[in-house]
């Protein structure tokens, strides 16, 4: 019998719940007092179809809770064994919906499907309506009918334990037959497979044998390759002794035109190289062949602002560049262990006429306008034939 049903966010019902004694219940009411309402949330909890308007409005989720006491030999007790679930004559059926149109169905807080909660529905509750009929109607309870009136229960369950053998028996005929194809399909692969073999006439020892000489054939094919490509390298067209010649050829051609003439040396500082130049009365800062925009942070033009660099150019009235090297702490290791940073300049170039100031200018310059240079190392050299 029903015990109790428990409804919550169904339609108009926030929350309800009621209890049910022996015997008859009824329930009476006007048109839209809800009597419905309580109907199609029991058939909820029966396994009837969802239907997702039957949530209250603005709520996450609606559930019902039908909760039986049955007799111990009821037959549904036959539903929950078919469907391993622990029978329990204490049944609690619930269902619940969610707006996004899912449905969740437990028998016993045990989660199922739909159609098991429908079939164990079917067997504890009869709803009759003024368009629809259960129980008696349909046809997948009549064979339990007929066995309850005709005292066959036991009768039935020795019939349905025979025919389970049987299947189980039909079952393992069918693997054994086709145990026994594979078997004859993998004795016809291990006679060729033998026949194969035999006519190898293996050796002790012959796999490692065969290995060590495919070891050397590949190391031979691989040192002949690559001897070949190493010639390749030095002596074709594009190999290095044809570019090694060519290129003692172009030395010599710059050396001729070179020699007999004087050139000073300077030493190569360890730092990053820095440009300053004026241009039509504007000022700028290259580094690497780049313009570097004006920047508090930007070493380069800290050193401008604090050598007062562009009003020194500016000075001189003419269109010129002066290239330096940048040292001091946090550039390149500051291996000469200097404090702060400082500029150190090799060369002064004439943008107009784009030629670089010979040394004695270049010295000049850079004296009258107060900037360092780097260490000259060599004032007269001329270059040897």
């Amino acid at each position: 019998m029903l015990t109790s049903l428990h409804i919550k966010n169904i339609v108009l019902i926030e929350q309800l719940t009621l209890d049910f004694a022996r015997g008859l219940t009824g329930f009476t009411g006007e048109t839209g007092a809800g009597k419905s309402i309580l109907l199609d949330s029991l058939g909820l909890a029966l396994g009837a179809r969802a239907d997702m308007n039957l949530i209250r409005r603005g709520a996450e989720q609606a559930s019902v809770t039908a909760a039986f006491s049955i007799d111990i030999t009821h037959n549904v007790r036959d539903v929950f064994t078919a469907h391993d679930i622990e029978f329990s004559p204490d049944i609690i059926l619930r269902r619940v919906l969610t707006p996004d149109g899912k449905s969740k169905a437990f028998v016993n807080d045990q989660p199922v499907g739909v159609t098991v909660l429908r079939d164990i529905g079917d067997c504890v509750a009869d709803i009759h309506g003024q368009f629809e009929t259960y129980g008696l109607l349909n046809p997948a309870s009549h064979i339990k009918f007929l066995d309850q009136f005709g005292s066959l229960a036991d009768d039935a369950a020795r019939m349905a334990m025979t025919y389970k053998k049987m299947q189980s028996a039909k079952a393992a005929w069918v693997d054994a037959i086709e145990a026994a194809k594979k078997a004859r399909d993998d004795e016809d692969f291990l006679t060729h497979a033998v026949d194969e073999l035999q006519k190898l006439n293996p050796r002790a020892g012959e796999e490692a044998e065969l290995t060590s000489i495919k070891q050397g054939l590949s190391q031979r094919e691989f040192i002949l390759t690559s001897l070949n490509e190493i010639d390749g390298y030095v002596s074709g067209d594009k190999g290095a002794e044809t570019y090694l010649v060519k290129t003692a050829r172009t030395l010599q051609k710059l050396l001729d035109k070179f020699v007999d003439k004087a050139f000073y040396i300077a030493e190569k500082l360890d730092g990053s190289s820095v440009t300053y130049f004026i241009k039509d009365g504007s000022f700028g800062v290259c580094s690497r062949n780049l313009e570097l925009e004006e920047s508090e942070e930007n070493t380069s033009w800290k050193l401008a602002r604090s050598l007062d660099i562009e009003s020194k150019l500016k000075s001189l009235s003419a269109n010129i560049a002066i290239q330096g090297e940048l040292i001091g702490e946090a550039i390149q290791g500051n291996r000469y262990k200097l404090k702060g940073q400082s500029v150190r300049f090799f060369n002064l170039f004439y943008i107009d006429s784009f030629k670089y100031a010979d040394l004695e200018d270049f010295l000049s310059v850079m004296a009258s306008l107060d900037l360092q240079t780097v260490p000259i190392l060599d004032k007269n050299y001329s270059l040897e034939n």
